[in-house]
């Protein structure tokens, strides 16, 4: 009689239990050898290692950020490796917590050291593994967060550079309408004032100050927004010469300037104001940078660059140049240094010794001036600034100290501010240069005035920014009264209104305060005479 097969003798064969258990071993290998390639491919750090610190696992991207090969890292201690000496200590407490209560840290943000001894950021989760009778493992997941804080601190910078474009332009209209009426005043007391007085040169002196704060407060505003900057033929040579001329009362007699320049001028298209500006920059950081003692050196000559010239420089051409440098003595800079320089915010000052501002500043002069600027430097062997200006045609503009004759007219002028001193000066100027003025402080009273007896008036002069109305609305309410009316608007922040809005909106001519009598005379009398600018 056939037996029936036995499955609970099946089930007990040694052979099956070898098969299965073959088997059992064959899918462990596989998925062990899965996941060691899954994370040695990691692009993330991974790392762990026992309550000791012990190093057990060290995948590729380890041996990337932290330049320790795996048998170099296997079985050393994770503190001795990769945590710098100064928080060694309070490491070891946070291992042995780790240890003691299983419990991982939060997500966080670590600065931690590669082999060769530099500081690597780290952004590092951590993972606890406790196997059936086994040591438990801790393991770390870290990616190097260097790019991302690059990324956000160039954001910071942007954000500070774009709050100095603010900042500037929300004092602009304020600051200038002050020098508005400083060298407003100043101007009719030097008319009243007879050649041959000693008060008149101190009355010279302050104006001329005066006009170099308002192309300084320029400058900050087309710094913050980039704009080109109004370039007249200058004297390169003459500019320098008269520069290292006051930097000697300014920079330590222990600081020897020498000084190498053409015994004859050489022409660029340059801004006088910022030529002096970079100049005193470069010379008086040099000065600082040498401390007590040290020599100056300022040398010229004329160069010609070809195109391997230019190749490093991003605004130059090739062709006549200028070659301006700017050398001392001083301790030098290091390389790491040299590569930031120029970078808004970097300085090597202590906190409240400088703003970082300087050197960028310097570079962006040069670069609206069409230059190019290169740096030099050995630590410990002083430093070299190299400018490039363009050479031009022609000869430079010369300041020719005559009496220029200033337009007059007869005409009847509604003058509109809301600032009585700006209404009480430019009434006065008017009044000198001949023509017959009516002024309003409120631009709803002007209109008022202006409805009732719109055939009076020549000409309509009004302020920008006014209360209860702008500049723009009270040009557009009288011309539609009587649209033939001449309007010319002044302000003291151009982003309200410039030349391509003047054309747009009707308006006949605009003056940007700080004005001088001169500008406001020639653009009263060219408006009248010829219409629009």
């Amino acid at each position: 009689m056939k037996q029936k097969p036995n499955n609970l003798m099946l089930e007990n064969d040694p052979l099956m239990d070898a098969a299965d258990c073959k088997h059992s071993i064959k899918a462990l290998q596989e998925s062990e050898e899965r996941f060691r390639t899954l994370f040695e491919s990691l692009p993330m750090a991974v790392q762990g290692h026992d309550s000791e610190g012990i190093i057990k696992y060290w995948n590729k991207a380890c041996e990337h950020i932290y330049g320790y090969k795996k048998d170099e890292a296997i079985g050393k201690n994770i503190i001795d490796l990769i945590i710098p000496h100064e928080n060694r200590n309070s490491m070891r407490k946070v291992l042995k917590q780790k240890a003691e209560t299983e419990k991982m840290p939060a997500p966080e943000e670590l600065l931690l050291m590669r082999k060769d001894g530099s500081s690597v950021p780290i952004f590092s989760t951590h993972s606890f593994v406790k196997l059936e009778d086994k040591e438990p493992e801790f393991y770390s997941f870290d990616v190097d967060i260097t790019i991302q804080n690059e990324l956000q601190s160039q954001l910071r910078q942007a954000l500070k550079l774009e709050s100095i474009g603010t900042l500037t332009g929300g004092v602009a209209h304020d600051f200038n309408n002050l020098l508005f009426m400083i060298l407003g005043n100043i101007e009719i007391a030097i008319i009243d004032i007879p050649e041959g007085n000693p008060v008149l040169s101190n009355l010279k002196e302050v104006k001329s100050a005066g006009q170099r704060a308002v192309r300084i407060v320029k400058q900050l505003l087309n710094y913050s927004r980039k704009t080109d900057q109004e370039l007249i033929p200058i004297g390169i040579v003459s500019n320098v010469n008269e520069i290292l001329d006051f930097l000697r009362s300014t920079i330590p007699n222990t600081v020897e300037i020498r000084k190498k320049l053409p015994d004859f001028d050489v022409p660029i298209l340059g801004d006088p104001i910022q030529i002096n500006q970079f100049m005193m920059n470069l010379c008086i950081n040099a000065a600082q940078a040498m401390e007590e003692t040290g020599i100056l050196e300022i040398d010229m000559k004329n160069v010609t660059l070809t195109d391997e010239d230019v190749s490093n420089y991003a605004n130059l051409s090739t062709g006549n140049h200028i070659k301006i440098t700017v050398s001392d003595s001083g301790p030098g800079i290091s390389d790491d240094i040299c590569q930031r320089i120029f970078d808004p915010y970097f300085t090597t000052k202590g906190s409240g010794e400088g703003s970082g501002m300087g050197l960028t500043i310097v570079n962006s002069i040069v670069e609206n001036h069409n230059g190019g600027i290169s740096v030099e430097s050995e630590y410990g062997n002083g430093t070299c600034f190299t400018i490039l200006f363009p050479i031009i045609d022609g000869t430079p503009e010369e300041i020719i100290n005559t009496k220029i004759e200033i337009p007059h007219g007869t005409e009847k002028i509604l003058f509109v501010d809301d600032e009585e001193p700006i209404v009480d000066m430019i009434g006065q100027i008017l009044i000198k240069l001949g023509y017959k003025i009516e002024t309003k402080l409120d631009p709803l009273e002007a209109l008022d005035l202006f409805k009732r007896k719109p055939y009076s008036f020549d000409l309509v002069l009004t302020d920008m920014t006014m209360s209860h109305m702008t500049g723009v609305e009270l040009s557009q309410k009288v011309k539609e009264i009587r649209h033939d009316i001449p309007v010319i608007i002044c302000t003291g922040y151009n982003k309200l209104i410039d030349e391509d809005q003047v054309r747009q909106l009707d308006i006949d001519g605009y003056l940007m305060k700080p004005v001088s009598q001169l500008e406001m005379a020639r653009t009263i009398r060219k408006v009248l005479d010829e219409g629009k600018l």
